[in-house]
């Protein structure tokens, strides 16, 4: 259970949840049974009403983990490509199975690398970016991407209030105690950014939603 928000809370809004298919079902149970990190169920509910509104055509997302969140976005969006990028082999091996699994490859395209070496090098211009990678590099991503996002596109923050350690001492671990602070001022670089409208919201792990303003050219 997070600690964001209240235990019964959360369980009360956790049992509404409906998977989107048997497939994104079936790998949620195996992902929590093994520990692997994938967005939460009140998280994806967000993330479908989001993305549902803000219909985006190309989607890059940094972080892909075992494949579950862009597999996700392509059953939520069956118009949207999706370019992820993941750096750790193991878990970019298990994305690719689980991407050619869910019949999902010909709109998902999966980088290994490092995202901030890739992203420059990158010519789409997209139309959402979904940041859940490494958390102390929040604000090199959020850079980067900038360069390749559309006017008005939407940049998506999972992980920022961080077990609550981000908001509140009260929680820190101290091994975790530069990252917290690293998210502090990246949260406070994003909603203080010139070109964007941001909302924190205390949804899983806490999300932010940055939005560009105007029809700034790329």
């Amino acid at each position: 259970m997070s600690i964001i928000v209240n235990d019964l809370v959360e369980a009360y809004i956790e049992g509404l949840y409906k998977s989107k298919n048997d497939f994104l079902n079936n790998l949620r149970e195996q992902a929590e049974n093994e520990g692997v990190p994938i967005i939460t169920k009140d998280t994806e509910d967000f993330l479908s009403v989001l993305i549902s509104i803000h219909k985006p055509k190309k989607i890059l997302e940094i972080g892909t983990a075992i494949g579950y969140s862009a597999i996700f976005f392509a059953s939520v969006i069956p118009e949207a490509s999706i370019l992820s990028i993941e750096m750790n082999n193991r878990m970019y091996e298990r994305a690719i199975n689980n991407i050619e699994a869910s019949q999902m490859n010909n709109r998902i395209s999966v980088y290994k690398g490092d995202a901030k070496e890739i992203i420059p090098g990158l010519d789409s211009a997209f139309d959402m970016v979904f940041i859940d990678a490494a958390k102390g590099h929040y604000k090199s991503f959020f850079d980067r991407s900038i360069k390749v996002l559309k006017p008005q596109g939407v940049i998506v923050s999972d992980n920022v209030l961080y077990k609550g350690m981000t908001a509140s001492n009260e929680f820190l671990v101290k091994r975790k105690r530069t990252i917290a602070s690293r998210m502090r001022i990246y949260l406070n670089y994003i909603y203080n950014h010139p070109e964007f409208e941001t909302a924190v919201l205390s949804v899983g792990d806490g999300i932010a939603v940055s939005v560009r303003k105007g029809k700034d050219n790329i």
